[in-house]
C-alpha cells in the first residue's frame, strides 16, 4: 500500500518547521473546537445557538474557542446590529476548507470505529456509509 504521508522531497522538509499534520490537529483539535465548526457548517452562526447546541459547553470556553477560531482565520466575527448587539461568526474561506477533513473523520469514524458511533455497533460497508457528513 502506497502513502502519501513521507515523499516529500527533502528540499520541503526542509522548510519546515513543524509537522503539518500535527499543527492542523493543534488547532482544530482541542475540546470543543470540532463542535464549533461542526455547527457551524450545519448553519450555526450565532453565539447562544453554537451555545444551546453544543451540549456541554460553558460561554466562557466557547467564547475562547471563538477568539482562537478567528485568530487562526477560520471564522469571522461580525456586528450585525448596534441596537440591541448581534453578534454573528462566519467560516471564512479557510474555515471552509475544513469541511473536506471533518467529511473523512465522519467517514473513518463510521468505517473503523462503529462501535462507538452506531447504536448497534455493527460495521456497515462502503456502500451502507451515507455521502454526506451524518451530524448527531
Amino acid at each position: 500500500m502506497s502513502s502519501k504521508i513521507g515523499k516529500t522531497d527533502t528540499k520541503t522538509i526542509s522548510e519546515l518547521k513543524a509537522c503539518p499534520i500535527e499543527t492542523t490537529f493543534k488547532v482544530v483539535g482541542k475540546k470543543w473546537t470540532i463542535l464549533i465548526l461542526r455547527e457551524m457548517f450545519k448553519g450555526l452562526n450565532q453565539f447562544n445557538r453554537l451555545s444551546e447546541n453544543i451540549e456541554g459547553i460553558n460561554s466562557r470556553m466557547l467564547s475562547i474557542r471563538l477568539k482562537e477560531l478567528g485568530r487562526y482565520g477560520i471564522i469571522q466575527r461580525r456586528i450585525i446590529s448596534e441596537e440591541p448587539i448581534r453578534i454573528d461568526y462566519q467560516l471564512t474561506d479557510i474555515g471552509r476548507k475544513l469541511l473536506p477533513l471533518l467529511t473523512e473523520a465522519s467517514k473513518f469514524s463510521l468505517s473503523c470505529l462503529p462501535s462507538e458511533v452506531y447504536r448497534d455497533g455493527r460495521p456497515r460497508t462502503s456502500k451502507q456509509i451515507p455521502k454526506h457528513i451524518p451530524v448527531h
